[in-house]
């Protein structure tokens, strides 16, 4: 008899503890993070180092990742289904807030929700203006948007090779893609004087980039580069995308003027340097954006939007010795600790 009520009581807690549990999850606050392309993509997969850098601690809350492949798969198509696919996530999954990292999921899903008293947007990875998706003053959207560091290029690039800053040409090569086209516009903004912008390229396959980068060298003294992971052997073959660090090895080995990336992850393809946004702050700041809204019970509108305040730098010791590059040993450390310093 004793044993049998033991066994009840044991019974009884047990059901306690899961209804408990299941009342706990219930009133625990919701956050998708929408991503436009796939752990795949080592941005996303760096982006994604910081949002879980900023979640440490923070088990309250309860996070749910979607990721819609849109880098390597850009048919019509295909958009298509990622964004039902994205809309139905966030249907079922009822989120308070949805952070949307990269251009994609800002224009195909999260802008569906402006204005909505439900559902809170946190923008992160946008690399032109937020109008086109109605963030602008809208009472529930704030965010931080992607921005090329070229202020920070623009003081390196003279470093690097010892030339006067005022004889120094740049020249701008990239896929043709969305952010690209937005990155383009941004560098055709920028002032870059005392030195001389050539201009951008963005081409599609990659005999179109081999020839672009073999005719630099006649009006730029740097090839900056940036996107190319969706650059093809045959244009209208979406199968036959080429992987990325052949391009860049191709394009170290061949290029006669030194390759910048405005990427980390083009000096981890084989680019001899490397300066870029930093993903683990486009991963940390929506985080922190998110848990200020949760704690303070603001809209998000209320909450100033953010600009990019860091940058990262890597280097790939070989090509830069190669080419002779004169690499200030402060970025060497700083690309040592930051994982950014490849042989």
């Amino acid at each position: 008899m004793l044993r049998k009520m033991t066994f009840v009581s044991m019974g009884i807690f047990f059901l306690l503890l899961i209804s408990t549990m299941v009342v706990v999850n219930s009133y625990r606050p919701r956050v998708m993070v929408l991503h436009s392309y796939s752990p795949k993509y080592i941005w996303t997969r760096e982006v994604d180092k910081g949002i879980h850098r900023a979640l440490k601690g923070q088990d309250w809350v309860d996070v749910r990742f979607h990721y819609m492949a849109t880098k390597f798969h850009r048919t019509k198509a295909h958009f298509r289904r990622a964004q039902t696919r994205a809309h139905q996530a966030i249907a079922q999954f009822k989120p308070d807030i949805v952070i949307a990292i990269d251009d994609n999921a800002q224009r195909l899903v999260a802008k569906e929700y402006v204005g909505r008293t439900d559902i809170q947007i946190i923008y992160a990875g946008v690399n032109g203006s937020i109008d086109p998706y109605g963030y602008t003053n809208a009472p529930n959207v704030t965010g931080i948007v992607e921005r090329k560091p070229l202020v920070a290029l623009k003081e390196v690039l003279p470093l690097l090779t010892n030339q006067k800053i005022e004889t120094i040409r740049t020249i701008y090569l990239a896929e043709k893609s969305h952010s690209t086209r937005k990155d383009a516009a941004f560098l055709a903004k920028f002032d870059w004087s005392p030195m001389t912008y050539q201009g951008h390229h963005r081409v599609q396959t990659f005999d179109a980039w081999k020839k672009i980068v073999e005719s630099a060298p006649e009006k730029a003294d740097f090839l900056l580069v940036s996107g190319y992971r969706a650059l093809r052997r045959v244009a209208k073959d979406p199968k036959s995308v080429i992987k990325p660090k052949e391009i860049m090895r191709w394009t170290e080995k061949h290029s006669k003027i030194p390759v910048i990336g405005l990427n980390q992850f083009n000096a981890a393809d084989g680019a001899a340097f490397a300066i870029g946004v930093s993903p683990y702050e486009q991963g940390e700041t929506p985080v922190k954006l998110a848990l200020e809204i949760l704690n303070k019970s603001v809209p998000a509108g209320e909450i100033k939007d953010r600009y990019p305040n860091e940058y990262v730098i890597a280097v790939r010791k070989g090509a830069s010795e190669r080419r002779n590059l004169t690499i200030p040993k402060i970025f060497k450390a700083f690309a040592v600790a930051t994982e950014s310093y490849f042989p």
